[in-house]
């Protein structure tokens, strides 16, 4: 028979296997099996003979070398990721370093710029390749900023001019073989920019100044004659500041000065009506003020006789005092010198204080006083220095 243990070829009659030692229920027992049940029996059932030490050794130092090989493949990859990288950013710095280089040898000055900055994305920052990248970066910006600044000055577009040549300035450096041509464009572009603005002044400030004379001259009213006028005179003088700031060496100084004589002719007309319309306000203010002020027709032999003006119907107010042997008489006159108001009519010494209401329009006022002297006041009319 077979030992069911072992496996081997025993003799039926046996209890014990001369083998393996193991121990068999009784002679004559069956063993034969098939070998692999009894080695899935020697591994899994209760009372089955253990594994050896050697066997679960071997086991885990088989396992322990798959994680090895898995970390040792990760680390490899991730090495391998970040060598690839470092070969790709190299490449494409030295490549885009390369182009801007062969760019600006061309005096393509845009494509150079560009070309630098895109390199810089890809060089390390702590490289001298780096820091020379940013300086031929600026100096290709600078270049290519005053090829577009003397552009924008041969198309006499002076602001665009400024603003390009100033960005030039601004990174091209002092020592660079162009930043002397760069700081004389650039103080041409300044020169022509800030005498064009002070020129466009110029003629703004002339047609608003010609549009007020205008209005004067066709003015219903010396009031707005005389504001329209102030107006043109106002703008001639932003005029002559706008002038003094216009270079004799740009484009533009010839117009200015030629729009200058013309605000030169103007001046003189609008100062010359103006100053006829103020004589002209003058005289018809001074006319209505002796029109409606009060005016004393008659002052004689105890007669005085006022003339006054009321600008709305109101009160008028007299008083005085009479001191004296005679008549005392106080009387408000119509515009037709016709009796309107008896204010006083005594005899003797007396003190006055009376009022009356009166329309619009003109009025006398007559006092009487003989045989004695009178001081007296009035209020309520029209009363204009």
């Amino acid at each position: 028979m077979l030992c069911k243990y072992c496996g081997k070829q025993i003799a039926d009659n046996l209890t014990t296997c001369p083998f393996c030692g193991g121990v068999l229920n009784s002679a004559g027992e069956s063993a034969v099996m098939d070998q692999h049940e009894d080695e899935h029996k020697q591994d899994n059932n209760v009372g089955i003979k253990e594994p050896k030490d050697d066997d679960i050794k071997n086991d885990n130092s088989g396992k322990k070398k798959k994680i090895i090989i898995i970390v040792a493949v990760v680390v490899i990859v991730i090495v391998g990721a970040i060598i690839g990288r470092v070969i790709y950013t190299n490449h494409m710095g030295d490549k885009y370093y390369a182009s801007a280089e062969k760019y600006f040898a061309a005096g393509k000055y845009h494509d150079s710029y560009n070309d630098y900055k895109t390199a810089l994305n890809y060089i390390g920052e702590t490289s001298d390749k780096y820091k020379s990248a940013v300086k031929k970066k600026d100096r290709a910006y600078a270049y290519y900023k005053y090829e577009d600044g003397m552009a924008s000055l041969k198309d006499k577009d002076y602001a665009s001019a400024d603003d390009s040549l100033e960005d030039a300035i601004n990174k091209c450096p002092e020592n660079d073989a162009k930043y002397a041509a760069i700081k004389s464009a650039y103080n041409i572009a300044e020169i022509e920019y800030e005498s064009y603005n002070n020129y466009s002044g110029m003629k703004d400030e002339y047609d608003s100044a010609l549009t007020s004379y205008n209005y004067a001259a066709e003015g219903e009213s010396l009031s707005e004659m005389e504001s329209d006028l102030e107006s043109a005179q106002s703008d001639i003088l932003d005029i002559k500041t706008n002038y003094t700031g216009v270079s004799k060496k740009s484009d533009v100084y010839n117009k200015a000065k030629s729009l200058m004589g013309k605000a030169n002719v103007l001046s003189s007309k609008v100062k010359s009506m103006l100053s006829t319309t103020k004589a002209k306000i003058k005289a018809k203010k001074a006319a209505a003020e002796a029109k409606i002020n009060p005016k004393v027709l008659v002052n004689s032999n105890g007669k005085t006789l006022i003339r006054f003006y009321m600008d709305d119907y109101g009160t008028f107010s007299f008083s005085g005092k009479y001191t004296g042997t005679g008549n005392f008489i106080v009387q408000v006159l119509d515009s037709n010198q016709q009796l309107e108001e008896l204010l006083v009519n005594e005899i003797g010494d007396y003190v006055v204080d009376t009022s009356c209401e009166l329309d619009a329009g003109y009025h006398y006022l007559q006092v009487e006083n003989t045989y004695g002297s009178c001081h007296y006041s009035y209020s309520g009319m029209h009363n204009t220095k």
